[in-house]
């Protein structure tokens, strides 16, 4: 994540900041679900979890897909 908050600092471009957002979403599905298995036992909790991750991986993609159609 401190990667993609650099590369979003330095170049203040959009696809660096969908990247960030990403990681930032993949730190909190990570956090959500360590919170889950080990404090919380809640069965809507899976929900939040795997919305988080895959909007995190959406975002990283579109990150990606983003920049290297700008490379062409």
């Amino acid at each position: 994540m401190c990667a993609a908050g650099e590369a979003w600092l330095i170049t203040r471009s959009f696809e660096a900041m969908i990247g960030f957002a990403g990681a930032a979403c993949l730190a909190l599905s990570a956090l959500l679900l360590a919170l889950d298995k080990y404090h919380f036992q809640s069965k809507r909790a899976s929900y939040a979890v795997s919305g988080s991750y895959y909007l995190a991986h959406g975002l990283i993609v579109a990150s990606a897909l983003s920049s290297s159609t700008q490379m062409i």
